[in-house]
């Protein structure tokens, strides 16, 4: 039989594979990752403290005055922007990090292909 010049590519679907993500989160290191998930978790609560806060705040569960409440108010606010500005100061570097390694290792693997892998691949 006649070989083609061009070999059909093989397609997967379905869902991906967590092998998938944890070599992603390595390329980008885990201490980005585990960083990233403390500041999301830290700014969830802050998040939801402030709700309560609001509640408690209408309720005088407290019994003290305004400027209290306000005050503590502001914390949280104050606390979700510092998270949320350390999430994604840290998970972007991370991920530009990650992703000049994941590249660079691509393009040493294709630079030192054989001919032959560029014959046989299709463009694109």
């Amino acid at each position: 039989g006649k070989s083609k010049l061009i070999e059909k590519e093989a397609v997967k679907t379905g869902s991906v594979k967590f092998s998938v993500y944890m070599f992603y989160f390595k390329a980008i290191g885990m201490a980005g990752v585990l960083f990233s998930v403390v500041m999301q978790i830290l700014y969830s609560t802050s998040n939801v403290m402030a709700t309560y806060w609001l509640n408690w705040w209408t309720q005088d569960k407290f019994e003290q005055d305004q400027n209290f409440y306000l005050g503590c108010y502001g914390a949280f606010g104050g606390a979700q922007a510092i998270f949320i500005v350390m999430l994604m100061l840290v998970f972007n570097l991370s991920a530009l990090n990650g992703s000049k390694k994941l590249h660079k290792d691509m393009l040493y693997r294709v630079m030192r292909s054989p001919m032959a892998f560029f014959d046989t691949t299709p463009l694109g």
